[in-house]
């Protein structure tokens, strides 16, 4: 029987990256998987981002193989403290055995090691082929967090027919606001819009310790503003009540030309997507890509483009919301027809295949 290590995201494997990613596949193709221990011998071992790189770096491999599922765009990431002190900074906090001072060396020569590396993005692709060969851009698959037939009865913005409008993500990412803060804050303060965050409510200040930042007070230093902004705490049903409550989604980066946030992928446009809404967003690649490719272009380049389109639905929403759904309701059928678990799971299907990986 072959044997199959994963060392997740999380060590429950119910974080998204593990639910959306390589454990959601295995668990969907019925492959079974278990945790990595040292002293057992493994066909394929699947690491995540949050693996151990600096052990795995010298584990005697000899005859499994080994494929790095490298969902972030490290490589792609300017100057900053983070990047400088990252390995200290997972050595300091035990998540690393080894301490490497360069991690981004340490990255690239893991994709060296590696037998398969999975990436995101076309610009990680090409940054990773400096240092292996065989790249796959796999997308999460998103569609088991989705509740059929999901009902819901909400009177927010109702009354006065005000947009309800969804942001979605990990608080960290929260600092993207700031690309669109002055024109949200002057929506929010005349009651045009309620903002619903859909996220966590305290975050980390340090990977790997316990010292944690309060989500809500960062999002009203960042838009200067507590009125109007709504926060649900990020879990499956939340997140199918966004479907219910929220008109349009927002995908604001400060930065969408150069760095880590310019060189994401298109996921979280696809999620939204899948809730039946319209995303108006930054033109970083991916996102750029996915918008332009599904004929309905929600791109804004600037503040300006972000006003015409913000005001534009909120137009639509006081005379014509029907049309805001048969936007949204195209968009979602484009998900599915594209970025489906099916579409994705087979992609998973190729890289094992090439590897000879049988089950």
């Amino acid at each position: 029987m072959t044997k199959i290590a994963y060392v997740g995201m999380s060590s429950k494997l119910n974080a998204p990256g593990d639910r959306r990613r390589f454990s959601g596949y295995a668990k969907s193709r019925l492959i079974k998987i278990e945790k990595f221990n040292e002293k057992k011998k493994y066909d394929l071992i699947v690491l995540s981002q949050m693996a151990d790189l600096s052990f795995f770096l010298n584990y005697n491999k000899k005859n499994s193989k080994i494929i790095f599922d490298f969902v972030d765009a490290y490589l792609n990431e300017e100057f900053s403290f983070k990047k400088i002190f990252r390995g200290i900074v997972k050595y300091l906090t035990f998540q690393n055995r080894f301490l490497y001072l360069n991690y981004s060396s340490l990255l690239k020569r893991i994709c060296s090691k590696s037998d398969y590396v999975i990436c995101t993005t076309n610009s990680q692709k090409k940054e990773i082929l400096k240092y292996s060969k065989n790249v796959e851009i796999i997308l999460d698959a998103q569609d088991d967090d989705f509740i059929k037939d999901y009902k819901f009865e909400h009177t927010l913005g109702k009354k006065n027919k005000k947009l309800n409008i969804l942001w979605e993500g990990q608080p960290g990412n929260i600092k993207s606001l700031k690309a669109i803060s002055d024109l949200f804050k002057f929506y929010l303060n005349r009651n045009l819009i309620n903002l619903h965050l859909l996220t966590d409510f305290k975050y980390n200040l340090l990977s790997g310790t316990n010292l944690k930042g309060n989500t809500k007070k960062l999002t009203y230093s960042i838009l200067g503003t507590k009125k109007n902004i709504y926060f649900h705490k990020w879990n499956k049903n939340n997140l199918n009540k966004m479907s219910k409550i929220c008109d349009i989604g927002i995908l604001p980066i400060v930065n969408f030309k150069k760095g880590i946030y310019a060189n994401k992928p298109a996921n979280k446009i696809h999620l939204m997507w899948k809730l039946g809404l319209p995303v108006l967003s930054s033109p970083s690649a991916a996102n750029k890509f996915s918008i332009l490719s599904s004929k309905i272009n929600l791109v804004c380049k600037n503040k300006y483009e972000w006003k015409n389109k913000i005001d534009f639905f909120i137009k639509k929403k006081n005379e014509n919301k029907i049309l805001i759904k048969k936007i949204g309701k195209k968009l979602r059928n484009y998900a599915y027809a594209n970025y489906s678990n099916n579409i994705i799971f087979n992609k998973w299907d190729k890289v094992l295949k090439n590897l000879n990986i049988k089950f």
